[in-house]
């Protein structure tokens, strides 16, 4: 087994390297996708320790972070659009049925 090392860059989709996309827990807290996609990406050295690429690490300020695959699933958009109207009406719903619960409550449950 070869050990790759390399040099990333941090996109907007995830942090590209060897022809595929990766995701870490560090970039998801930090918020590295966003960043990207507001100022642009960034590159960071990255380390294969696998033929396959299956984990990528990355070198961030002294820490060793494993990186995994993103895997993007196919999805039907129709489905998609209509998961987000269905939930977005029961978002309404319940602040209507909060907002109605809270204005039945007497007085004395209020303070």
């Amino acid at each position: 087994m070869k050990e790759k090392s390399g040099i990333g860059i941090v996109t907007q989709n995830g942090i590209w390297f060897n022809g595929s996309l990766y995701s870490c827990s560090l970039a998801i807290h930090e918020k590295w996708f966003e960043r990207a996609r507001q100022v642009g990406g960034w590159p960071v050295s990255v380390k294969s320790q696998d033929d396959e690429d299956q984990i990528v690490i990355i070198h961030e300020d002294g820490l060793k972070i494993n990186c995994y695959p993103i895997e993007f699933l196919p999805c039907d958009s129709k489905k998609v659009r209509a998961y987000y109207s269905e939930f977005q009406r029961l978002m309404t719903l319940r602040k209507e049925l909060a907002d109605s619960t809270r204005n039945s409550l007497p007085d004395k449950h209020l303070r």
